[in-house]
């Protein structure tokens, strides 16, 4: 299967996407007395945004992975610098960190393990590196002090990664493994 779009974007109407949170299985409840409206469309949007990333972390598994990334830089094209599918490209990235993330806070509980706060730490550090690897794809100029604060973030996720790892290899020790 391939989908494509051609021509013009035009923004979706309010009914378009009250019909795709229904096709994601979200229950809408109508609020008497109003109709949704153009007024409307960016709070519906960010429920399907939340829905769609819902249903990713809850479908998409280091089997299909590859499947879904390959179809969405297929319909994303070709990253060209100045090209409008940079901003897909970062999009994706940040996406794919995120659809793993909460992969793992849902299969592992969001609790205060080593070995959990080591896997989302370690996930944000490689969300914030591949915010650098988008913007060095970019035309655009960003400013330094935000490149700056990118690098930084990086740094702090590795820190805590660390940390995590190494209370996750202690606890380890003291259940009795040899490592």
């Amino acid at each position: 299967m391939k989908v494509s779009r051609e021509g013009s974007y035009s923004a979706p109407t309010p009914g378009q996407i009250l019909d795709a949170l229904h096709a994601l299985g979200a229950e809408t409840i109508a609020v008497p007395g109003h109709e949704p409206s153009e007024a409307d469309v960016p709070a519906l949007l960010g429920y399907l945004a939340h829905e769609l990333e819902r249903a990713q972390a809850l479908t998409v598994t280091p089997d299909t992975f590859e499947r879904y990334f390959d179809a969405y830089a297929d319909a994303v094209g070709e990253p060209q610098p100045g090209g409008g599918s940079v901003l897909g490209l970062q999009w994706m990235q940040f996406a794919t960190m995120r659809t793993l993330r909460l992969r793992a806070e849902v299969e592992r509980g969001m609790g205060t393990s080593p070995l959990t706060r080591c896997t989302v730490e370690s996930l944000g550090a490689a969300s914030a590196a591949l915010a650098i690897i988008a913007q060095s794809h970019s035309s655009e100029d960003t400013p330094e002090a935000e490149t700056r604060e990118r690098f930084k973030s990086v740094k702090t996720g590795l820190q805590k990664a660390r940390q995590a790892y190494e209370d996750t290899v202690r606890m380890m020790r003291k259940m009795g493994a040899k490592l």
